[in-house]
């Protein structure tokens, strides 16, 4: 009994030697869990002030055509965003991409993160690269400068660097490189101005040419004309160009600066010839470099059209414009069509050219015209309704635009034009028809009522509700609900009268019953009848 008492009561202090370690436990992983996620979620309070920043090169000494390789570390953080480089004298840079890294040595973690760049050179020199700032979190970080020295091509001496570039006795930039010209800064809104833009090159290798790329925030731009490629002297040098032509206007007054052009191309370059790999001097003598071009930005202004002398039909033409009008046939009846055709050619933007207005109206039933715009001007076609004889002529056409050259409006009037109306004809109606592109449709039919048809379409007939449809109408589903089940029942027929005849056991059970009560039938009748001998 005894040993029983202290085996329950060694089993009770075990047990509470069990909850108090739990509860130990359960404490301290409080305290590590609490401090697991204050490291991940609250990573600026433990690193932001120890974090160092560092700028390196792979080397510090290159040729113009050659490229280098600068990384941006950010020691003990990794929530760096992607640094915005300034504009590096001497050299174009390309961002490659981040790398983070992260070690622990004896218990303690740092973490670091590098944003890798590339960086082209353009030209011969000492440059220092930096010293490069950056805010994170509202600190300022600050790195010390790189120096780099840029040599003509073949004299770097980059330890491990088996290639190299022809020589090029001037700076890349002075060899490639892109203008952009307006025909002139100041004008006015939606007059088109020609944007010229040309691609120098002198004796360097470029290909994959793309077209130029340029902020034209607040203006419209046409499409590219056909690249011209010549050659042009400059300062006594002689240059390949490739010019691009396109023409913008400005959609609200502003002043603003326009540009710079961008060109993205590839630069081929040449490597160095190496004895001993055959295959490598064979092969691979060439190899390409991205380039991107840049021009000078150009400033530009905008300004409103004047309010004085501004015509009272003024419809927003900008140009120097001219048109003639043409009105066939000049002999017609009452209520038969005339076709007026204006022709309107010039210079100028003539996405704004509207067709010339009539002077007056009256007497007249007037359609919507039917435009064609090419390179040489707009073309409009307009159909004139004459409504009774006593019209005997067509009235002024008036056109009014803005020219840019002078600052000025101009209006320009012809007509009128002599038209003879004879008077309308009763055996035959007309229907004049215009369908929603402008398209003018005449067909003539008897009338036997002795009544014109006119366009009008005064004489409605049978009128029916629009959207009236025979899918909707009753009758119509009744009928095919009629054909459908005709047709079922035909199939279903069909496939019984074919089972029946593939299936002898299942026909002699279908029709045992009906001779049965047949015979049964006659059976009886002969009975009555007194036919013993039949009924046997």
């Amino acid at each position: 009994m005894e040993i029983v008492k202290q085996t329950v009561s060694l089993r009770a202090q075990r047990s509470n030697l069990k909850i108090r370690l739990f509860r130990r436990f359960a404490l301290c992983n409080d305290k590590v869990i609490l401090i697991i996620l204050l490291l991940i979620f609250c990573p600026t309070f433990a690193f932001a002030k120890d974090i160092t920043f560092e700028a390196m090169v792979d080397r510090d000494k290159v040729s113009v055509g050659e490229s280098l390789q600068l990384n941006l570390t950010f020691l003990n953080t990794q929530n760096i965003t992607t640094p915005q480089l300034p504009d590096i004298d001497g050299f174009q840079a390309r961002y490659l991409g981040p790398s983070t890294r992260m070690s622990i040595i004896n218990g303690k973690v740092t973490s670091s993160v590098t944003h890798v760049y590339t960086l082209l050179a353009m030209k011969k020199g000492n440059f220092s690269l930096g010293p490069f700032s950056f805010n994170y979190n509202n600190d300022t970080y600050n790195c010390s400068v790189v120096k780099v020295e840029v040599v003509d091509a073949g004299q770097s001496s980059a330890p491990g660097q088996n290639i190299g570039h022809t020589a090029l006795s001037q700076n890349i930039s002075d060899r490639v490189f892109v203008v952009m010209q307006l025909k002139k800064n100041k004008f006015y809104l939606n007059e088109p101005v020609p944007v010229t833009i040309k691609l120098f090159v002198n004796r360097v290798g470029i290909r994959d040419i793309q077209f130029p790329e340029f902020n034209h925030e607040g203006f419209s731009v046409e499409q590219y004309k056909q690249p011209k490629q010549y050659q042009q002297e400059a300062e006594g040098v002689i240059y390949e160009v490739i010019e691009f032509q396109i023409s913008l206007f400005g959609l609200k007054p502003l002043e603003t600066r326009l540009g710079p052009a961008i060109i993205n191309c590839n630069l081929v370059v040449q490597k160095q010839k190496q004895l001993d790999d055959i295959f490598e001097n064979f092969f691979g003598r060439y190899e390409t470099r991205a380039l991107e071009l840049k021009s000078a930005d150009i400033p530009v202004a905008v300004s409103a059209l004047p309010e004085e002398g501004k015509p009272a039909d003024f419809q927003g033409a900008i140009g120097d414009f001219t048109f003639v009008a043409t009105v066939l046939p000049k002999e017609v009846k009452a209520e038969d069509p005339v076709t007026v055709k204006i022709n309107i050619s010039g210079s100028g933007n003539f996405n704004t050219v509207n067709i010339p207005l009539l002077k007056n109206k009256d007497g007249f039933k007037v359609y919507q015209p039917q435009i064609k715009q090419d390179e040489s001007g707009k073309t409009f076609e307009q159909i004139l309704i004459p409504l009774n004889e006593k019209i005997t002529e067509i009235p002024d056409l008036v056109f009014s635009f803005f020219n840019p050259e002078s600052g000025s409006y101009k209006t320009i009037t012809q007509g009128p034009f002599p038209l003879k109306v004879l008077p309308a004809s009763k055996e035959e109606a007309k229907i004049i028809e215009q369908s929603d592109s402008g398209k003018i449709t005449i067909t003539r039919q008897e009338e036997k009522l002795g009544r014109d048809l006119v366009y009008l379409k005064t004489n409605l007939r049978e009128v029916r509700r629009k959207g009236l449809y025979l899918f909707r109408a009753p009758i119509f589903w009744v009928l095919n609900l009629i054909v459908f089940i005709a047709v079922f029942t035909a199939i279903a027929l069909q496939r019984r009268k074919e089972k029946l005849k593939t299936d002898v056991r299942l026909a002699r059970r279908l029709k045992a019953p009906k001779k049965s009560r047949e015979g049964l039938k006659k059976a009886s009748g002969l009975l009555a009848e007194g036919k013993t001998e039949e009924f046997y």
